[in-house]
């Protein structure tokens, strides 16, 4: 029976995702064509087709490099291109996959979590599935969603009668194999050991499983950087730290709003009484667990608003723990609601409510599909259109440099000297200085420069645009058009 009835919720998830996902495609394509709405995918596609077709982690051939955040979603993708040189497809499919994942594991906590919930049919994983963030960062191409998968199923995993200590150390190590950000689950996890050992229901072996289980995919993780760049960190993760230092100056409130803010942009904002009750219920009745992943939660905010404190691409960065405050919260309105159902009036009012967060989650899953639209447009016509202009117009053996360079790896087939820092850690020194990566350009023998103009206006200022994307989707919503200029070194 219970098997069947998995079996079920499977099929109605999985059918869900793919016409959620399908729309948000169909408006792409609409709109100007498929692709992805962000440049980082292209990077990944890079690092993919290259580990298959050079047998190198690389970003361009015979260069290894660990600029590659999550080594693990480049793996998974290059099994695409084992098969086939058009990858977008088997994306897609990875990105189903995630949220498909997603939507049962939000199902199984919110169950375990809230009383009096059996439902056959999973309402709390189709509702987190419509939810827009989640729609458009499974058709993103990114690895953003199987590190919200990781999250929550060692969170299932805690919240159980029998906790599979050795299964918990293997997800943490295969999370940070997605994205370093898992490291972060350590915490949690380690203060639910110590609480289950003083209640007597774990002891040190469980603690050998849990260290095991991580060390066995950590220490690989580490020296697998280390061989490439020298680094046991992906220069990712110093680079983007770098680039927006200067926010860091803002007060820490403003930067705690800026990584959370994305939470509200939609139904959210409707859901936060929920998750006051839901914590004061947890405090009152001693959910220690619970409470845990709470502060984990509040934690991994915190130190984005710490550490890099931006919330451009809808949040991406925030996105993984978005999933866990929505199941919390939801489960704190539906305790509520359950409350009021013995009085008319609350009763009334909790079901509006209710139907209201419904209502504007449905109605932001729309609007997230121009959203999307918008931003595959405005990569497409930018990002991959210049960079097709590069490989067709300029000499093979032409030097690059470049903020972004996705696009760029994918379809230019030049060298290219990374002005984020991310394939090109030489940059990270001048990395806000416009001066010295000007000097860095001339130095570097770069031929030509692939930019925004106003991303480093007082290098353009110095250059002759030789080519001008021309899109229109990207002067439409307050940006400019990417341009080549050629840079005179003789």
């Amino acid at each position: 029976m219970k098997n069947h009835l998995f079996l079920k919720q499977i099929l109605i998830l999985g059918v869900t995702a793919f016409f959620v996902m399908g729309v948000y495609i169909i408006f792409s394509n609409q709109t100007y064509r498929i692709g992805y709405p962000l440049d980082d995918a292209w990077i990944h596609q890079t690092f993919a087709r290259n580990l298959v077709h050079y047998r190198q982690f690389a970003y361009s051939q015979g260069v290894p490099s660990a600029g590659s955040t999550a080594p693990l979603w480049t793996f998974l993708l290059s099994l695409g291109y084992l098969f086939t040189g058009n990858n977008y497809t088997w994306t897609m499919i990875l990105g189903w996959a995630s949220l498909v994942t997603l939507g049962w594991l939000g199902e199984g906590i919110f169950a375990r979590i809230t009383d009096r919930y059996d439902s056959r049919i999973p309402w709390v994983g189709l509702l987190l599935m419509l939810e827009w963030h989640f729609v458009w960062a499974a058709a993103s191409g990114m690895e953003t969603l199987i590190l919200a998968d990781i999250s929550l199923g060692i969170l299932l995993i805690l919240l159980g009668k029998k906790i599979r200590w050795f299964v918990v150390g293997i997800l943490i190590g295969l999370g940070i194999w997605i994205r370093p950000d898992a490291l972060m689950l350590v915490g949690p996890v380690i203060v639910i050991l110590i609480i289950t050992i003083s209640q007597r229901k774990a002891g040190g072996k469980d603690a050998g499983w849990l260290i095991l289980g991580a060390i066995l995919l950590f220490i690989p993780y580490l020296l697998f950087n280390h061989s490439i760049s020298g680094n046991f960190w992906p220069n990712t993760f110093f680079a983007k730290q770098l680039e927006y230092q200067e926010i860091l100056q803002l007060p820490l409130l403003t930067r705690v709003w800026t990584v959370f803010q994305q939470h509200i942009v939609g139904m959210g904002i409707l859901l936060l009484p929920g998750l006051f009750y839901r914590i004061w219920v947890s405090c009152r009745n001693k959910e220690w667990r619970l409470l845990t992943f709470v502060i984990w939660w509040a934690g991994f905010l915190l130190v984005y608003a710490m550490r890099l404190p931006v919330g451009y691409q809808h949040g991406r960065y925030e996105i993984p723990v978005m999933p866990f405050f929505l199941i919390v919260s939801g489960s704190g309105v539906y305790a509520i609601w359950r409350l009021c159902q013995n009085r008319r009036i609350p009763r009334i009012l909790s079901t509006a409510w209710v139907l209201a967060i419904i209502i504007i989650n449905t109605a932001f899953y729309w609007l997230g599909a121009r959203t999307y639209a918008t931003d595959v447009a405005i990569i497409e016509s930018e990002m991959v259109d210049t960079a097709k202009w590069i490989n067709a117009n300029t000499p093979q053996e032409s030097v690059i440099a470049a903020h972004d360079i996705g696009a760029l790896g994918f379809f230019g087939e030049r060298q290219i000297l990374d002005l984020a820092g991310l394939i090109s850690p030489v940059v990270l020194p001048v990395i806000r200085d416009e001066t010295g990566l000007l000097i860095l350009i001339q130095k570097s023998d770069v031929d030509f420069l692939m930019t925004f103009p106003s991303w480093y206006p007082a290098i353009t200022s110095k250059l002759t645009a030789i080519h001008i994307s021309g899109g229109v989707f990207s002067p439409s919503n307050g940006g400019d058009n990417m341009t080549v200029y050629k840079i005179n070194t003789k």
